[in-house]
């Protein structure tokens, strides 16, 4: 048996048969309408260009698989202009180094990050400057040699690292550790002891779970 949309039998019926690699569009906005005076033919990116200007789209805030917001998402892009590394963002805001560079870059929650300092498509390295460390607050004009030298500003200045080398040097070590103890997790069924492997358990509970969930659906 063949179904179709009744918008797109509506047209059919009342103008002419649409052609398959076209779609039906709304005039009026309203999907379930089938008002043949509210129809128009199209292309799919025709479609979307309409969801888009009038706001159809799930984006921000609305979209159901978010998991920034837009108060995070300006947090996280101010603390991005105040020094702090893209490991540490990831780790708290529990997205992925690709969001956060997008967000920063103002690729993402463009409205979230209104009026901040970002380059589009770049760093904002210009922004980003700071006179002492964002860890310790050991200043960079009196103590210069603790610091590491990461290139020139636009201006010809030398651009030191945001850390002094000791503070990063610790970070380093704190993330390693916490790495190392990730690497080591076992399974968290009782009296399992494997290697973790992911969501808590080992390759071979995560596989039953997974079987199982498939024979319960």
């Amino acid at each position: 048996m063949c179904t179709a949309a009744s918008h797109r039998t509506s047209f059919a019926a009342f103008k002419t048969d649409p052609p398959i690699d076209l779609v039906v569009r709304h005039k009026c906005d309203n999907p379930p309408c089938w008002n043949p005076d509210h129809l128009l033919l199209g292309t799919t990116a025709d479609n979307m260009a309409d969801a888009y200007e009038r706001g159809r789209n799930a984006a921000g805030d609305s979209h159901g698989m978010a998991v920034l917001t837009s108060s995070s998402a300006r947090e996280l892009a101010q603390e991005y202009l105040d020094g702090h590394r893209m490991r540490d963002l990831v780790a708290k805001y529990r997205v992925s180094r690709a969001t956060v560079s997008d967000v920063v870059r103002r690729k993402i929650w463009r409205p979230a990050t209104e009026g901040l300092p970002l380059e589009e498509n770049g760093r904002g390295y210009e922004f980003r400057r700071t006179s002492t460390c964002v860890t310790c607050e050991v200043s960079k004009v009196d103590h210069p040699e603790r610091f590491k030298v990461f290139g020139t500003y636009g201006d010809g200045t030398v651009r030191l690292w945001h850390q002094c080398t000791p503070c990063r040097n610790a970070d380093d070590r704190r993330w390693r550790a916490e790495r190392r103890a990730r690497e080591t997790r076992t399974c968290e069924t009782s009296g399992c002891g494997k290697v973790w492997f992911s969501s808590g358990l080992c390759r071979t509970h995560y596989n039953q779970r997974l079987a199982d969930r498939k024979r319960a659906s």
